[in-house]
């Protein structure tokens, strides 16, 4: 999925462009084909932007405002929960590298 790239991306090159690009996905995306989904790829993203100090809660308002309901939902309520279930972890993933050594989401053992 490209949001879960940009997710990574951000983190490789520093950039808070590529979270504003998962997000926009998302948005586009909708929840259409699962929520559950969106929700595992939105955990990453917001990982990302909190590891690069952004602004969440301004950021996926920005977003939300663009977005249609379903997504404005799922980005609205995803800022708002309890920091443990906004974990990667309860997602099924943390913090690793990939084959080459780069860093990446990896699912959980």
């Amino acid at each position: 999925m490209f949001a879960k790239a940009m997710a990574v991306e951000s983190i490789r090159e520093y950039s808070e462009g590529k979270i504003l690009s998962g997000l926009l996905a998302l948005a586009i995306e909708n929840c259409k084909f699962d929520s559950r989904d969106s929700t595992i790829v939105l955990s990453l993203v917001f990982h990302s932007a909190q590891k690069l100090s952004i602004d969440t809660t301004a950021l996926f308002e920005r977003v939300a405002e663009l977005s249609a309901p379903d997504a404005a939902n799922l980005f609205r309520n995803f800022v708002t929960r309890a920091v443990a279930e906004r974990s990667i972890a309860l997602f099924g993933y943390k913090e690793g590298e990939d084959p080459p050594g780069l860093f990446s989401y990896v699912p959980c053992e």
